[in-house]
């Protein structure tokens, strides 16, 4: 990005042969590593409003690593060292899984095993964090789980007036960053805002 090199292209459909017209990518993530890039493939479903393919690609040669398909119905997901966490539909109930990608199996994340469904964040040596989307009483809560720490501690709850809801939404989106800082979205005196909490 210093450069604004273009380092390779990548053409999805020399790589996804069912990539159509009507598909879309979303939620891209570079691994820790760099070597691999991830995304969602979403098409037009007939149970939900879509369908979501998890995709994993070596960037550099091109070619699939990994593939998630919407039996999960994966909804966020985000790179936890050279696995993915993400939340989904697993074993009949919507959880947070770690998802292998050589394996391709799963195992339930147990610290965040009571959390409903969030926009999780990793740093590496650090330590995961989510959030939620807004209750009953408009609170949405952030969590953090600190690196060998068995259960997160939720961080604050923040409000969100009824006017920011449907395509409006402020989600938290938090991000974590060194030096212990975290980021969200949210609304700040009624106003749509960027915040930094410090854990």
């Amino acid at each position: 990005m210093q450069t604004s090199k273009i380092l390779t292209r990548i053409k999805i459909s020399a790589i996804i042969e069912e990539f159509t017209d009507k598909s879309f990518i979303t939620h891209l993530q570079f691994s820790p590593c760099s070597n691999f890039l991830s995304f969602f493939i979403r098409e037009p479903s007939k149970h939900y409003s879509f369908s979501t393919r998890l995709m994993i690609i070596d960037w550099r040669r091109g070619c699939i690593i990994s593939e998630v398909e919407d039996t999960s119905i994966i909804t966020h997901y985000t790179w936890l060292g050279q696995q993915i966490l993400m939340y989904c539909r697993y074993n009949n109930s919507f959880q947070y899984v770690i998802y292998n990608i050589d394996s391709g199996s799963y195992t339930c994340f147990k610290p965040f095993k009571d959390l409903p469904d969030g926009h999780p964040s990793t740093m590496l040596n650090t330590g995961v964090v989510t959030d939620t989307y807004p209750n009953r009483l408009r609170q949405q809560q952030l969590y953090y789980l600190a690196k060998n720490s068995t259960s997160p501690k939720l961080l604050g709850s923040f409000y969100s007036p009824l006017r920011y809801r449907d395509y409006s939404r402020i989600d938290l989106h938090p991000r974590l960053h060194s030096d212990n800082i975290i980021s969200i979205d949210c609304s700040y005196n009624g106003r749509i805002s960027m915040v930094l909490l410090r854990v």
